[in-house]
């Protein structure tokens, strides 16, 4: 029987630590009306069950709000949230959060959940946390040491930002666990086609500005081709990657059902018009906000992934009706442990070293952590690009996606400076970063 590592003893009380905290915290997070928004389409589960043709789409229909939610939004996140609401016997909300109204209208109006609901909402988007933990774990030891992924977690586990979205009732944890899924299998085993394909189609059905990912999917598999197999082999994992990524994702959206062509068109418009006029909407109240030029975009990643507090609401519609929830909050301990800028700036710099460290080092690397490391690359740059091409507003939760790559690169950064010896390397030895 092969005994447990010292480093691996030590990731499974790091992530007992951080798990723990994660569960404690759930009933001091600030609430946010888009939790409301899930809950309610939660009901979706239920209907599934027992009327699924009233799910499909049909033409005509885009004014029906639940509709318009099926169209707009990534399903996961509603999906989990009706299971465990299912579990524990707990209803779902009746209503939508209106935000034309004031917040005593809502509460007036039962949007506001019960506190069952909304624990019981969130506890199964926390409950996903330790996996995405042990996935960043096991992503960070496939580039050369278990250390590295074991300083992923801690940067990850213990980031503000994650600490407050990725435990609300809404698509960001299931979109970040999502993603550390597909990074572990793109860097540990590409080649199970299907396996990955599942991740990324999990991944775009939690959020779909992670559809970027696919293509670096089919580009890992073109990487991991063995030599001895004809192209044959390539197009019949592509083929898998595709179809399986196609069927999850028609499965879990019941509205491309009856007519999925069309309704996925319909689909398409409808986000592409709910970007637009949120733009306009801000554009008309706060013209600053909208970010026009790629220079304004980059600035406001960066704004808002390392320099600014938690954002715990995206307008401040609601922030008078809040404050108490956000002082409690930061009050926390442990909360805020990032959210400084001794600390973020050390993480950039640390996240740009472990970046260009590992290309200064591409020589040394075998075939294997070259591989790695060019898709790790490539997935983020790809991720990057597409959050600055479709983010027209500084919300920062919408740059998310991009945190688990922050994560590994300050960890190789840090693993990087930790082993210096692994730049006397002579030149005829092939080196790792392990």
């Amino acid at each position: 029987m092969k005994s447990v590592s010292f480093i691996d003893g030590l990731f499974v009380t790091v992530l007992v630590l951080i798990s723990s905290f994660y569960f404690w915290g759930i009933d001091r997070i600030p609430f946010h009306p888009d939790e409301t928004t899930q809950i309610f389409m939660s009901s979706d589960l239920q209907t599934l069950f027992q009327d699924p043709g009233r799910l499909a789409w049909t033409p005509g229909m885009e004014s029906d709000l639940r509709t318009h939610y099926r169209l707009l939004d990534a399903p996961l996140t509603r999906d989990l949230i009706g299971l465990a609401r299912s579990l524990a016997g707990a209803p779902a909300l009746p209503v939508d959060w209106d935000w034309t109204q004031n917040w005593d209208q809502n509460l007036a109006r039962g949007a506001y959940p019960q506190d069952l609901v909304l624990w019981i909402s969130r506890l199964v988007i926390t409950g996903l946390v330790p996996l995405g933990l042990i996935l960043l774990y096991r992503a960070g030891a496939e580039l050369g040491s278990p250390w590295i992924g074991l300083a992923s977690v801690v940067f990850f586990g213990l980031n503000s930002l994650v600490l407050l979205h990725a435990r609300r009732a809404m698509a960001e944890g299931a979109m970040l666990v999502g993603i550390l899924f597909y990074l572990y299998l793109l860097l540990h085993s590409p080649q199970r086609s299907w396996f990955l394909a599942l991740a990324a189609a999990l991944a775009f059905n939690a959020k779909y500005s992670t559809l970027v990912l696919f293509p670096v999917g089919a580009l890992a598999l073109i990487l991991v081709r063995p030599q001895k197999r004809p192209w044959s082999w390539l197009g019949k994992h592509l083929s898998i990657y595709a179809g399986v990524f196609l069927l999850v994702t028609v499965l879990l959206n019941p509205f491309l059902w009856k007519d999925p062509l069309r309704a996925a068109q319909t689909a398409i418009q409808e986000r592409l018009r709910f970007v637009q006029g949120q733009a306009d909407l801000i554009g008309a109240s706060a013209p600053e906000l909208v970010l026009h030029s790629p220079a304004n975009r980059a600035a406001a990643f960066l704004a808002e992934t390392f320099l600014t507090q938690p954002a715990y609401y995206d307008v401040a519609n609601y922030a008078t009706e809040t404050t108490s929830q956000v002082k409690i909050y930061q009050q926390t301990p442990g909360h805020l442990l990032s959210a400084n800028l001794v600390w973020s700036g050390f993480i950039l710099v640390l996240a740009v070293f472990g970046f260009l460290a590992a290309g200064l080092r591409y020589r040394n690397l075998t075939g294997e952590q070259r591989r790695k490391f060019v898709l790790l690359a490539v997935a983020g740059l790809c991720q990057w690009v597409a959050l600055m091409v479709s983010v027209p507003i500084p919300f920062q939760r919408y740059y998310l996606p991009f945190l688990p790559y922050i994560c590994i690169w300050s960890a190789c950064g840090s693993f990087f400076l930790a082993q210096p010896f692994v730049w006397r390397k002579k030149p005829d030895q092939q080196a790792t970063p392990g």
